[in-house]
């Protein structure tokens, strides 16, 4: 499986397309844009087992209460 790294230059331990859609999620968040949830859930849908993709979605449930 082909890795991809975060916005921080760190190894993402998911598909390259799956780690694409959360570096899109993540970076739609952080500017405080649409479409960033989605995106992130994205993420998982592409790759079920991606860890980190699940964390993010969580703590964004808490956040916004979805």
């Amino acid at each position: 499986m082909a890795r991809s790294n975060d916005l921080y230059d760190l190894p993402l331990t998911t598909s390259r397309g799956a780690g694409h859609a959360y570096n899109e999620g993540v970076a739609a968040l952080l500017k405080v844009q649409s479409g960033g949830l989605e995106t992130v859930a994205a993420s998982i849908a592409m790759d079920p087992t991606f860890a980190l993709g699940h964390a993010a979605l969580a703590l964004l449930g808490h956040e916004y209460c979805a």
